[in-house]
């Protein structure tokens, strides 16, 4: 917000990619050395965010997997650290990449399509 403030919206939209524009905040934590919240740029890719900003494993192992978007977000393998972080590129990949959690979910949603039985209603 400072920046759109010191700089004006213009300079703040000139920032990002495609129709991705500005900036978006993460969350880097677990096993990654310089966790902490950054916000970057649209565009930047997951391996940029997690080499230059978190500063690669806490452990020195290589990272071969990381979680975006929460606990019903994607698990994407390093094989994909190079996609660019955009709504297009993300919308593309998470929707053909599996999560046990948002499986069991959707799942359990389906088996109560038709509303909860009556004694687990409140």
């Amino acid at each position: 917000m400072p920046d759109i403030l010191a700089n004006g919206a213009d300079a703040h939209q000139a920032l990002g990619c495609s129709r991705s524009r500005g900036t978006l905040p993460f969350q880097l934590s677990d096993n990654i050395k310089y966790g902490g919240l950054v916000e970057v740029p649209f565009g930047l890719t997951l391996r940029e965010l997690l080499l230059d900003f978190g500063g690669g494993s806490r452990s020195n192992m290589p990272l071969k997997g990381v979680q975006v978007g929460g606990p019903l977000g994607a698990y994407l393998p390093e094989s994909q650290f190079d996609t660019p972080i955009d709504y297009e590129a993300f919308t593309a990949l998470v929707a053909m990449t599996p999560n046990p959690v948002r499986s069991a979910l959707t799942h359990f949603a389906s088996d109560f399509a038709g509303g909860f039985p009556k004694d687990l209603q409140r």
